[in-house]
């Protein structure tokens, strides 16, 4: 096993993880458990989301969400809960989507049937990402510039919070742990969100525009033009590489956690490092 130490991350080489397979899309980093027999859900562009068994591909079912509009809509991710499969989507007001506003649907598990619909009143809006923290869906507003939250049980709106103005938002769904949401934008900075009220609790500046932020244990891992540790408490900055003109280091984008360990994924590498050091 080979290490070194750099700007306050710790770099090793992962051993080999039996029960885990990762996957390299481009610069993105999934981990996915061992298959298990059950359907996933798929959210294609233009307003259909297909349910899907995970073992034979074979459809379960497969809807339409919005076949009357007259408007276009396109769906964007999926997430599974209990009984119910929530969708992000955005519906456009017309063909060129000039003016957008975000749609959070609520499917029935079992066959797709809609169960509720919220659309944002304000336009300039997306729900392009999706994230659960009890009684609330967390929303990735990319359009938006932020974060809200949708109450899944009255299906109404409990806060909002935005970043800096005229940046792209969150490109990846929040990092829920407990009752706080981490997320990162555009606007070079990553914040974290107390969920039940939609206060900030801090916001911290980083050296490029946040493609996603993982949790590892007591730290979050932000992913840009390079790697930053945070404090998850705090959002202390503990260390960062790939910045200032580290040539070892290439872009990153995107992070899963495993175990103990942080795994990034760069232009031409996957990266593995300890998340407790």
């Amino acid at each position: 096993m080979c290490q070194h130490d750099h700007g306050g991350l710790r770099g090793l080489r992962p051993p080999a993880l039996p029960t885990i397979r990762t996957t390299f899309l481009g610069a993105a980093v999934v981990i996915l458990a061992a298959p298990t027999p059950r359907p996933i859900y798929l959210a294609e562009r233009e307003h259909r989301v297909t349910a899907l068994d995970l073992v034979t591909g074979a459809v379960i079912w497969s809807v339409d969400v919005d076949p009357n509009t007259t408007s276009p809509v396109r769906t964007w991710a999926t997430l599974p809960v209990g009984d119910t499969v929530y969708v992000a989507a955005r519906e456009c007001g017309d063909a060129n989507c000039s003016q957008t506003r975000g749609l959070v649907l609520a499917l029935a598990r079992a066959d797709g049937k809609t169960l509720w619909r919220y659309l944002t009143p304000e336009t300039s809006m997306d729900a392009f990402a999706l994230a659960l923290s009890g009684r609330h869906l967390v929303v990735s507003d990319l359009l938006g510039e932020g974060l809200y939250a949708i109450d899944r049980f009255s299906a109404q709106r409990a806060w909002r919070v935005r970043g800096e103005p005229h940046w792209i938002g969150p490109q990846a769904p929040a990092t829920v742990v407990g009752d706080t949401a981490y997320f990162g934008m555009q606007d070079q900075t990553v914040y974290a969100v107390h969920v039940p009220t939609g206060t900030v609790i801090w916001k911290t500046k980083v050296t490029g525009g946040v493609d996603g932020v993982t949790a590892c244990g007591a730290s979050l891992f932000a992913t840009h033009l390079g790697l930053t540790k945070l404090d998850r408490a705090t959002g202390r900055i503990l260390g960062t590489r790939g910045t200032g003109g580290d040539p070892e280091f290439p872009t990153t984008k995107g992070g899963a956690a495993a175990g103990d360990r942080i795994i990034v994924g760069g232009d031409h590498a996957l990266y593995a490092y300890a998340c407790t050091h």
